[in-house]
């Protein structure tokens, strides 16, 4: 954990009382017009179940009285101002939804004040202006249901990022610090920025909204162009296909297509590793006109450490006989050693060894890649490393060196 991680942690509590990202945020779903829009729908005589939502009725009920159980707590937890409002308007809310369970289809916007009592200022707005602004048709009640059930998973997941709202909150208030230096601050916000970049996958919400739909009903020309302009806007933006230079692959499986996963499989020393590093070689010469600028190919290997691996690539990419790739690491390393033993200076062997090895890495990996592509060297330990690392990894270069990920090549 960084030091900003427990930096924030231990000054949570200071923060909560000043302005923050996260209270910010949180207030957003504590509006009057919001609590009357929940009313509103609550009011409505037609059942939940009727909203075409996958949940039962009796669910989106719970639905409704756990947000607003959370929504009290959380606002008690980071100080609002308006707790005290922001309670009496939920009690509202809860009491309509007790209504609503024990009289289904009874309780309306005409008769609501027969079954409650309201002497709450702020809760008599919330219900005046439910009451108001009515719901006056089934169609109606199914779109501002769904919308609400939205945007209550945006909450859930807005809470789910909580943790790194609070960190920028820290941020801001650390940078300038007297005993920060501006390194650090840096720093910290780069790791910050990699954190929330990965926090991306916890706002599913957002596909929602950005109308990215998950079914299509084909049954007229109008409908099958909805989902043919969905495929141009996927495969103009999205997709993604590799020739492999392999006739196994390319004859029988059509290539790699993006989002598509392959394994090689085979017992232990039979040339796996030998034969990815060929075909990731294969990929990148055959497809080489397609790659775009800061277009990214990531080699993860949980198996050899990166001197190991590097040897193999040049030895593959450059053509060069892994024997003489091989002599050159041990030749070096008999110079080092013996100019150490007869006590004297190794910087010219390490500068001839520095030179070697720069022309060797360059003309392997030039002869393949032309420089148009970047070829990503990733080591980690097999027992440690996880899909969310990879995750994480990819959009830490993403962020940190501006690479976009085409494809992982395992090994």
């Amino acid at each position: 954990m960084s030091n900003l991680s427990l930096a924030a942690i231990n000054s949570s509590s200071q923060l909560t009382q000043k302005k923050s990202l996260l209270k910010s945020f949180i207030s957003n779903f504590t509006s009057e017009t919001f609590f009357a829009e929940i009313a509103s729908i609550a009011l409505y005589p037609a059942d939940f179940g009727s909203s075409g939502t996958l949940m039962k009725s009796d669910s989106i009920t719970n639905y409704f009285k756990d947000f607003l159980k959370d929504l009290v707590i959380t606002t008690g937890k980071y100080n609002f101002t308006n707790q005290t409002q922001i309670r009496r308007q939920t009690e509202l809310l809860n009491s309509i939804l007790n209504v609503r369970e024990s009289t289904p289809m009874v309780v309306s916007y005409h008769n609501i004040y027969q079954y409650i009592n309201v002497p709450d200022l702020a809760a008599k707005n919330v219900l005046k202006l439910a009451i108001d602004s009515k719901i006056e048709s089934l169609e109606k009640f199914k779109e501002n249901l769904n919308n609400t059930l939205n945007i209550i998973n945006a909450y859930n997941e807005i809470k789910a990022i909580s943790s790194n709202l609070l960190l920028y909150d820290y941020l801001a208030e650390s940078v300038g610090q007297s005993g920060q230096s501006v390194f650090e601050s840096v720093k910290d916000y780069r790791d910050l920025v990699i954190n929330s970049y990965n926090d991306l996958s916890k706002l599913q919400i957002l596909n929602k909204i950005d109308n990215v739909k998950d079914y299509y009903v084909l049954k007229d020309e109008k409908t099958t162009k909805v989902l043919a302009n969905t495929l141009v806007d996927y495969i103009s933006s999205s997709y993604n296909f590799f020739k492999t230079g392999y006739q196994l692959f390319d004859q029988y499986v059509d290539g790699f297509e993006s989002a598509s996963v392959h394994v090689v499989s085979a017992p232990s020393n039979h040339g796996k590793s030998i034969f990815l590093i060929n075909l990731l070689r294969s990929i990148v010469i055959n497809n080489i006109k397609d790659f775009e600028e800061n277009d990214a190919i990531v080699l993860l290997t949980l198996e050899d450490n990166i001197p190991k691996v590097i040897r193999r690539i040049s030895s593959i990419f450059g053509n060069y006989k892994h024997n003489v790739i091989k002599g050159l690491y041990r030749e070096s390393s008999q110079q080092i050693r013996q100019s150490q033993k007869l006590d004297i200076g190794i910087r010219q062997v390490q500068d001839n060894m520095l030179e070697i090895f720069t022309s060797v890495l360059d003309n392997s990996i030039k002869e393949v890649t032309q420089f148009k592509v970047s070829v990503v060297i990733k080591y980690s330990s097999e027992n440690s490393f996880s899909p969310s690392d990879l995750s994480k990894f990819v959009d830490q270069i993403r962020v940190t060196d501006n690479l976009n990920t085409k494809m992982i090549v395992l090994d």
